[in-house]
């Protein structure tokens, strides 16, 4: 009598929905999981070289980062596949300050071709990772490790001025110039495209930000 009463109830139905949704959703973890697995991403570092005569404003670089939210995937695209990711680095010692970006073998050709457009003066070449070239007693002498956040909501853009008045790299290219023979600095910025629609923000945060700044 019980099963008869459940083969008819009207729950039926929603619960079999339910199964439904969370049978494909472990289909598309387990696919996912061995996508990953089969495919899992060869990174690649590219050396970047810019001629010091270089005169491209800093609106170069902010097209070349909007141009590079083209690897952007959809939430169904990063269940199956993962995302797509871009590193860019700044490597220094004494006398010496290169610039680096990492990224997943597939991708190389679309993001070096972002970068010539921008920067078409500029020679893009891959070299091996440099931190493997690093002896083991260089990596186990102090290191000093920070993360930068910024002071404001997510949804504010990092840049908060309209134009740049100097280079805004020559205050960290002035100071990375004094580093000592047994000093080395890392600075990594990774990319990560993501929906526009997160970057709205809330009613809440949209009041805070007609409040009057107290500074």
């Amino acid at each position: 009598m019980y099963l008869e009463d459940l083969l008819y109830s009207p729950l039926l139905p929603i619960v079999g929905v339910l199964l439904a949704i969370v049978l494909v959703l472990v289909l598309l973890l387990f696919i996912r999981r061995q996508s990953l697995r089969r495919n899992r991403p060869d990174l690649i570092v590219l050396a970047i070289e810019v001629p010091k005569g270089n005169d491209k404003t800093p609106l170069a670089a902010e097209q070349m980062f909007n141009n590079l939210y083209g690897l952007f995937r959809t939430n169904l695209q990063q269940l199956l596949y993962g995302h797509k990711s871009v590193s860019f680095e700044i490597k220094a010692e004494r006398k010496s300050i290169r610039f680096f970006c990492t990224v997943e073998a597939d991708i190389r050709d679309y993001v070096a071709k972002q970068i010539y457009a921008q920067y078409p003066d500029a020679r893009v070449y891959e070299v091996p990772d440099y931190v493997n070239l690093y002896e083991v007693d260089v990596l186990e002498r102090e290191i000093a490790l920070a993360n930068i956040i910024t002071l404001k909501h997510s949804f504010y853009p990092i840049k908060t001025f309209s134009s740049f008045e100097v280079d805004p790299m020559a205050a960290l290219t002035s100071s990375l110039s004094e580093l000592e023979d047994n000093e080395d600095f890392w600075l990594q910025i990774a990319l990560l495209p993501i929906c526009l629609l997160y970057t709205s923000p809330s009613p809440r945060d949209r009041t805070r930000s007609r409040m009057p700044s107290s500074a």
